[in-house]
């Protein structure tokens, strides 16, 4: 009878151990697919996004990424990467204009995603030079003011 009792015994903690061990798994896999989610709300959200930038007097080098699988119409994302630095609008980077104020130029390398940066080529690279004008300090936040080219 006592030997009974142990295999009872064992067959129960054996039970528990499992159940124990399938929650753990369960959690697991929840909290993966919920940081999952977030990066692809992210990747795939289709918002572009600066993710670098170098500035060298009135030259300023951007590294944005498109956060989408594909890009349809280049010279509308140009003008929209554009407009996003003249407003000063990218959700990782802020630029800084106290110094030497707005940029002449700016050279803008274009990936799809985060993970390509560096990884691949970038998909095609944006040149926006802005006319003439008296005081850098004036261009900023006038989009008409830049000339927008496409490499």
């Amino acid at each position: 009878m006592a030997k009974s009792n142990k295999m009872k015994t064992k067959a129960v903690l054996m039970r528990v151990v499992l159940a124990a061990g399938a929650a753990v798994l369960l959690i697991s896999l929840f909290l993966y697919l919920v940081k999952r989610k977030d990066e692809w709300i992210i990747d795939e959200c289709g918002i572009p996004d600066a993710v670098s930038s170098i500035s060298d007097g009135e030259k300023c080098c951007l590294t944005v990424v498109a956060n989408s699988g594909q890009i349809r119409d280049k010279e509308a994302f140009a003008r929209e990467v554009v407009r996003m630095c003249t407003e000063n609008s990218f959700r990782s980077l802020r630029f800084s204009t106290d110094i030497g104020g707005w940029p002449a130029v700016l050279e803008i390398d274009v990936y799809l995603q985060k993970k390509d940066v560096g990884e691949e080529p970038p998909v095609f690279r944006i040149r926006a030079e802005s006319e003439r004008i008296e005081s850098v300090y004036d261009s900023g936040n006038q989009l008409e003011r830049y000339q927008i080219f496409i490499e």
